[in-house]
């Protein structure tokens, strides 16, 4: 796994958590840090330059 694609399921990882703990009075604080996370990783990864599929072919 690179580290884009680490960083979307990093994203979607901690997306799925925000989705668990929302409704959550106790978890209310957490949820925006869950999100924050996910939204830098989201950054960073359409950040980073994207490999063609068949790079490797020409070159």
């Amino acid at each position: 796994m690179d580290d884009r694609s680490f960083r979307i399921h990093f994203a979607r990882v901690h997306l799925s958590e925000c989705r668990a703990r929302r409704h959550s009075h106790v978890n209310r604080d957490f949820y925006w840090r869950l999100f924050e996370s996910a939204q830098r990783a989201r950054r960073q990864a359409a950040a980073m330059a994207q490999q063609p599929a068949q790079g490797g072919l020409f070159g």
